[in-house]
């Protein structure tokens, strides 16, 4: 199985990788799936996991989420319906082992990772444009804010404060999937030198009363009188 995957992270035999150091905008993809690697991790995990979020969690990382962001942007993650919930689970335990791939991809050149990256753009793209339509003009981000027995604490939700804190979400898998457009994102051919021409030798004969100059093909045998 090691084996296995070691050949698979291998680079191609027939291509030659572009470093990474050549591919300077590679270096937002590679920040960015760190960064969702992270927030996999710590927070989508919490709404994937748990019912609806609690201001008096013993989790300190759930009780940020609701004092510093749902409460004043996303009143939905508060409530935390089915499909949010699905979305984070999503989130947190398909999209993270992906995003390890994509990290991995991108620094060593994995042309392999190509066909997961489009699936994942066009998956995550759609999935966004529709959470974040219920985020903005859903019932609880219109109204259902203001019930304190649905959403205690909140206030009206601040529409660019959301669109700032989960745009990454929608921009970076639309990125992925101009990124991985090419069928060899990450290699090229390999660039194979001309062969040397050689010049004609020149050949001095000697042996009669007058020397004769004269020519030969590198590596022609000289025929003897």
């Amino acid at each position: 199985m090691r084996s296995a995957v070691r050949r698979w992270f291998s680079p191609p035999t027939d291509r030659v990788v572009i470093p990474l150091r050549e591919r300077r905008l590679d270096l937002f993809f590679v920040v960015a799936f760190s960064f969702f690697i992270l927030t996999s991790i710590v927070t989508d995990a919490v709404n994937g996991l748990n019912g609806a979020l609690d201001p008096d969690s013993g989790y300190a990382v759930e009780r940020f989420i609701y004092n510093t962001y749902a409460r004043v942007a996303d009143p939905l993650l508060i409530v935390n319906p089915p499909q949010v919930r699905v979305s984070a689970w999503i989130s947190a335990f398909v999209w993270l082992p992906l995003y390890v791939v994509f990290l991995i991809g991108f620094v060593r050149g994995i042309d392999r990772i190509r066909p997961f990256g489009l699936v994942y753009g066009g998956a995550l793209t759609h999935g966004m444009i529709t959470y974040m339509s219920e985020g903005i003009f859903g019932r609880v981000a219109t109204e259902g804010w203001a019930d304190p027995a649905l959403c205690p604490g909140c206030v009206e939700p601040n529409t660019l404060y959301y669109i700032a804190a989960n745009a990454a979400y929608l921009v970076v898998p639309a990125a992925m999937i101009l990124r991985m457009w090419r069928p060899h994102p990450f290699t090229q051919e390999p660039v194979l030198l001309p062969p040397a021409v050689s010049e004609p030798e020149v050949v001095i004969d000697l042996r009669g009363a007058e020397p004769e100059v004269s020519t030969r093909e590198p590596g022609a045998r000289e025929i003897q009188p």
